[in-house]
């Protein structure tokens, strides 16, 4: 779990992991010095399962880089600080991995400040060319990837600021065999500070950067490509509007359970 001054949701991401693990689950953070109440926050539990270690990094993925290297377990789900599992979601992942499978991913949902269900994902199984025309439309956190697939694909592009976990999907899609548990089993918030919000059209550069690398503008997948991407760009520019209490009034939106 990378965090840097989350410490406002840490408690709710922090509890939400523990309370669907057993004994042999570990919970690493791994934390760029945060100067808010993330150490408070993490000194209120005494829990051995968790480990937390505060140090410089090169950012994000540097930080997520090492929480792996600190694990000692077979398996790896990357939970930012400020978004939480459901509560049978790393259970509900886990029974539906096999032997032979190197990942298993499941659905998703927006929350916002306060926990509430804004929008479910219900994800297509992780394909490299839906990848390159979508983004990252599995959530990271929804991922349950084996330890030994970093081994052999290697870990996080450090390069990246925003884009780091659509790399990583695309290179898992190409090398992994992957599974889709049809289950909501992890909740991405959107807050004012995220990255996602604040540097939406950074974000959305680097993905074309990302994408343009691995092949997306190749002849055949050109005019896909670019509707995808502008679609993508319509969503950044509408999307204070789609997340704004009134739009959900109007669309009369379903909560899925509400606050957790």
């Amino acid at each position: 779990m990378p965090s840097y001054n989350s410490g406002s949701f840490l408690r709710a991401a922090i509890t939400s992991v523990l309370s669907s693990g057993g004994p042999t689950l570990e919970l690493l953070i791994q934390d760029g010095q945060s100067d808010d109440e993330t150490v408070a926050v993490v000194d209120s539990y005494a829990d051995p399962r968790l480990s937390f270690v505060s140090q410089p990094d090169a950012g994000q993925a540097d930080a997520v880089n090492r929480a792996i290297e600190r694990a000692s377990g077979k398996w790896i789900l990357w939970l930012n600080a400020d978004d939480e599992l459901t509560p049978d979601g790393l259970l509900r992942l886990w029974e539906a991995a096999t032997s032979d499978c190197d990942a298993v991913h499941g659905d998703w949902a927006l929350i916002d400040e306060q926990g509430t269900v804004m929008r479910r994902y219900r994800c297509a199984p992780l394909d490299y060319e839906r990848l390159l025309r979508s983004g990252a439309y599995v959530y990271n956190g929804a991922m349950l990837i084996r330890r030994s697939v970093f081994d052999r694909i290697g870990m996080l592009n450090t390069k990246l600021h925003y884009c780091m976990d659509l790399e990583l999907m695309l290179r898992i899609s190409r090398e992994a065999s992957i599974i889709r548990c049809d289950a909501l089993v992890a909740f991405l918030r959107v807050q004012p500070d995220s990255k996602s919000v604040t540097q939406a059209w950074s974000s959305f550069s680097e993905g074309w950067q990302v994408a343009g690398r691995y092949g997306a503008f190749r002849p055949r997948r050109l005019p896909w490509t670019l509707l995808s991407q502008c679609y993508r760009a319509a969503y950044i520019l509408t999307r204070p509007l789609w997340y704004s209490r009134i739009w959900r009034r109007f669309r009369r939106e379903k909560r899925l359970g509400g606050k957790w």
